[in-house]
């Protein structure tokens, strides 16, 4: 039979782990630079031989993307929002936006304009606006708490 030390075994119970977070993402990223960089040139010349001459690693092309086409289509989207910002055509007419608080030159079209102030209503949270005359909406008498007690959900929560 096998006698296995105890200090062995505290000592592989204890570092196993630690090995395992420690060197499996390391040996990952090493297995997968070893593919895109190795075996990938290695696949495409043995299947497609033209493909190699022209041959980019795959890692570049993915750093390439990430650093230089994300970039310049965020600059190219901004440059397309400032342009639009910029000059905005309604109805065949260039309208620039101001900034400064001066006062229009032409009026605005009827139907840009804001209502008469005799069409306004305020209204604030004690306001109450006019309903329908509805009989589910009449008021009962209030009902006792022995009542209350011994009536059921429905009764006190009546559907709508």
């Amino acid at each position: 039979m096998l006698v296995v030390p105890e200090e062995l075994v505290v000592l592989v119970s204890v570092l196993l782990p630690v090995l395992v977070e420690v060197f499996v993402p390391v040996l990952l990223d090493v297995l997968l630079v070893v593919a895109l960089d190795v075996l990938l040139p290695v696949v495409l010349e043995a299947f497609v031989p033209v493909a190699v001459e022209v041959f980019v690693p795959f890692s570049v092309l993915v750093v390439f993307a990430v650093e230089v086409t994300v970039p310049t289509l965020m600059v190219l989207l901004l440059l397309a929002k400032l342009w639009y910002w910029l000059s905005v055509t309604v109805d065949g007419e260039t309208i620039r936006p101001s900034v400064s608080n001066e006062p229009r030159d032409q009026p605005l079209p009827p139907e840009y304009e804001p209502p008469p102030m005799s069409l306004i209503i305020p209204i604030s949270r004690n306001t109450v606006l006019p309903r329908k005359a509805d009989k589910s909406m009449e008021r009962k008498a209030p009902r006792t708490a022995a009542e209350t007690s011994s009536c059921s959900i429905k009764e006190r929560f009546p559907p709508p």
